[in-house]
């Protein structure tokens, strides 16, 4: 073999290698971080009308932990995105689950109003980041690895409204819907949304993501469809429209409906999606990767998929 042909075939090998090692990194295969659950750990807190329950998930390591808070959607259970947070923490993510509200909970003796809930919902995500040391007091190998320099706010559905407003965006008050507020937390870094609901009458508008200042990936499938709340999934897209340029995203996943067939939320009827789950699972954690750390990896794989835009279970894909 000529010394320019072992080049060309030098090359060509370490092109198909990369190529091989950048698919793997971000296919929605679990990582390779021993996971630690912990379920069901509560505190009492001051002016909240029930104790405050969390579930934790954490990847066994040593070196710090970047951590999301996660939201979940109306009446959804705590465990409810189990198959998603768990991966994000096989791949080095520390996520805690707070029980809000309107979370499924079968003790819960009475319901609470929707201007409670929604002003819970939001001074949930921060109270888990003023209260972590007593929520992990036993569990210092967990609080101890925590990088409080990189928190996310992350949600689906109403749980993605929640991450948004916690990250900037601006909504009216359930209490006075003639008045505007912000829940704006600077101590998070990113957000992820997946379905964050569109316009509601005195609730969001086309001013609400205009506001949000730091990186946002939105997420939607093209089967996320409420009657007759949400009867189109693009409906799920209007806060990437609407939020300013700067590190923000846009994924349609073809196919995938609001629960993903039961692995989001709840339980449904539908056959579980778990080809649109690892989709969404590639995309979330190339996302996290990149704008938490500057992953070249992750920032190729974006970009690929906002070149391509369609095809590996993406019907869009935008960024601006």
């Amino acid at each position: 073999m000529t010394k320019s042909k072992f080049t060309i075939f030098f090359l060509f090998l370490f092109f198909i290698i990369l190529k091989e090692s950048y698919s793997f990194e971000y296919s929605g295969i679990d990582g390779d971080y021993q996971v630690k659950i912990i379920d069901n750990k509560t505190i009492k807190v001051e002016e909240r009308p029930e104790p405050l329950s969390v579930r934790v998930s954490a990847p066994q390591k040593t070196s710090p932990s970047p951590l999301i808070i996660f939201s979940h959607g109306s009446r959804c259970h705590v465990d409810g995105s189990n198959d998603l947070t768990n991966f994000w923490s096989s791949h080095g993510y520390t996520v805690i689950q707070p029980l809000h509200l309107d979370g499924y909970l079968e003790s819960r003796k009475k319901s609470h109003s929707r201007e409670e809930i929604s002003f819970h919902r939001l001074r949930d995500m921060s109270l888990v980041l003023d209260k972590i040391k007593l929520l992990l007091s036993n569990e210092k190998e967990i609080l101890n690895i925590i990088d409080s320099s990189k928190i996310i706010a992350a949600g689906h559905s109403y749980g993605a409204l929640v991450a948004q407003v916690m990250g900037g965006a601006k909504i009216f008050s359930q209490g006075d819907s003639r008045k505007k507020i912000s829940s704006l937390d600077k101590r998070f870094r990113t957000i992820i949304a997946i379905s964050p609901p569109g316009y509601m009458k005195n609730f969001v508008d086309s001013d609400s993501a205009k506001s949000i200042s730091i990186p946002m990936l939105v997420t939607t499938g093209t089967n996320d469809i409420i009657p007759p709340f949400m009867p189109t999934w693009n409906i799920h897209t209007v806060s990437f429209h609407d939020a300013p340029k700067g590190e923000k995203f846009l994924a349609v996943i073809n196919g995938a409906d609001h629960w993903f067939g039961g692995l989001l939320c709840r339980e449904t009827d539908n056959q579980e999606q778990n080809k649109e789950m690892e989709t969404l699972k590639a995309i979330t954690l190339a996302f996290l990767d990149y704008t938490l750390d500057n992953n070249k990896m992750a920032m190729q794989f974006l970009n690929q998929l906002n070149k391509q835009k369609k095809g590996k279970g993406i019907y869009d894909f935008q960024m601006k």
